[in-house]
C-alpha cells in the first residue's frame, strides 16, 4: 500500500479543474481531507481504463492536497491477474484564465505505508487482498493540508516512458515472473462503465452478540481454521442498545466478543464502524450473505463459507475503520479481542 500526497496552492479557485486517473491496482483518492472516489474499474491490464476526475468545486484559493492511496494487488489473483505498479494523474486545471496541467511526477511525495504489511498471502482464489490494518502505524491526517510530512515520505519512482502505456509496459523487471520490456499492443482507454454511486446504508439491526472463548491462539484459528478452537457462551455479553446499534464491554484475548449486524438487503460497498477502546484491541471483520441467529457451535462465527476477514488494530482512544476493498455482505460481524479494559462499538 502505496501513498501518494500533492501539495499545490492557488491564487484563486479554479474554473474547471479535470482530468484522468489510474493505478494498478486500485486507488482510493482524497481532496483536502476528503474522500472523492475510488477505483478503477477492473479491465485487461493490456489495455487499462483510465478515471475521470473532476475537482473543479473541491480545490479552493491557498494550499491543497490531492493524495491517492494506492494498492497493488500482485499477480495470480482472481480479481487481479496481471499488472505490475504504478500511479497515474493528469489534471487539466484553469485559473484566472491561465491553463496548466498538473502530472504525476517526481514532485509528488509517498510512503510505504507500514499499517498495511505488504506482501500478505491469500485466504481465497478470488480474493486478492488479505488486509491487515494497524491504526498505530498509521499518518493520520496525511490527506489534510494542515500535515507536515517527515522523512518516512520521499520521492516516487519516475518511470522513463511515454505516459500513454501502461505500467505493465515499463519499468524495471518484475521479481515474480521476471516480465521486463515494453509490451508491443498496450495502451490505455477511456473507463467504459460509469463511475459506481455510493450511499451511505446504515445497518439494520444489531441481531446477536455472543462471547467466544478460546481454547487455542486466535491468530492460530484465523490463519488455519482449527478445529475445536473455541466455544460460545452466550451470557453477560456486556451492554446492548439496538436503538443506537452499539454495544459497551470488555474482552480479552481469551474472551472475545462478537458483534453479528444484519442489513436490510444484500450490499456491495465498503463496511465501516467506529470503536473506542484500548490501543492494541484487534478486531477481525467477517462478512457472510446468510447466517442463523442463536445457532450453537462453530458457526457463531461468520467465518463459515469463505475463509477471509480484515483484521484492523486500534491505537489508543476513538478509532473509525473501514475496509480499502469492497465487500458483498447481507451481514457483517465483528469479533473483537485484545489486552482488556473498556470497549465500545
Amino acid at each position: 500500500m502505496v501513498l501518494f500526497r500533492k501539495e499545490i496552492t492557488l491564487t484563486d479557485a479554479p474554473t474547471k479543474a479535470t482530468g484522468h486517473l489510474l493505478a494498478d491496482s486500485r486507488y482510493i483518492l482524497h481532496v483536502n481531507g476528503q474522500r472523492i472516489q475510488f477505483g478503477p474499474a477492473p479491465s485487461d491490464p493490456r489495455w487499462p481504463e483510465a478515471d475521470p476526475i473532476d475537482l473543479t468545486n473541491l480545490l479552493r484559493p491557498g494550499k491543497n492536497v490531492i493524495a491517492a492511496q494506492v494498492l497493488y494487488y500482485g499477480h495470480g489473483d482472481g480479481t487481479w491477474p496481471l499488472g505490475r505498479p504504478g500511479f497515474l494523474f493528469k489534471l487539466n486545471l484553469t485559473t484566472a484564465g491561465q491553463t496548466t496541467d498538473l502530472l504525476s511526477d517526481g514532485s509528488w511525495q509517498t510512503q510505504v505505508s507500514r499499517s498495511w504489511p505488504p506482501g500478505h498471502y491469500k485466504r481465497w482464489y478470488l480474493r486478492a487482498l488479505q488486509e491487515e490494518f494497524d491504526a498505530r502505524l498509521y499518518p493520520y491526517g496525511w490527506t489534510e493540508s494542515s500535515y507536515q510530512p517527515d522523512n518516512h515520505w520521499t520521492s516516487p519512482e519516475v518511470f522513463d516512458a511515454p505516459a500513454n502505456i501502461p505500467a505493465l509496459s515499463v519499468g524495471p523487471p518484475d521479481y515474480q515472473t521476471d516480465l521486463y520490456g515494453r509490451i508491443p499492443g498496450t495502451w490505455f482507454t477511456e473507463r467504459s462503465v460509469p463511475l459506481v454511486a455510493e450511499n451511505l446504508v446504515p445497518a439494520n439491526s444489531l441481531a446477536e452478540v455472543v462471547t467466544v472463548r478460546w481454547q487455542r491462539p486466535v491468530t492460530e484459528y484465523f490463519e488455519f481454521v482449527t478445529p475445536n478452537a473455541f466455544a460460545i457462551d452466550r451470557n453477560n455479553p456486556g451492554t446492548v442498545d439496538t436503538t443506537a446499534l452499539s454495544w459497551e464491554g470488555t474482552c480479552t484475548e481469551s474472551a472475545a466478543v462478537a458483534l453479528t449486524f444484519s442489513f436490510a438487503r444484500q450490499s456491495v460497498g465498503f463496511p465501516y464502524f467506529t470503536i473506542d477502546a484500548p490501543a492494541g484491541t484487534v478486531i477481525e471483520l467477517m462478512v457472510q450473505e446468510a447466517h442463523r441467529v442463536g445457532e450453537t457451535g462453530n458457526k457463531a462465527l461468520l467465518n463459515t463459507k469463505f475463509h477471509s476477514w480484515t483484521r484492523f488494530t486500534c491505537r489508543e482512544g476513538t478509532n473509525t475503520f473501514e475496509t480499502f476493498d469492497y465487500e458483498s455482505f447481507r451481514w457483517v460481524q465483528l469479533h473483537i479481542h485484545g489486552t482488556g479494559g473498556r470497549v465500545r462499538v
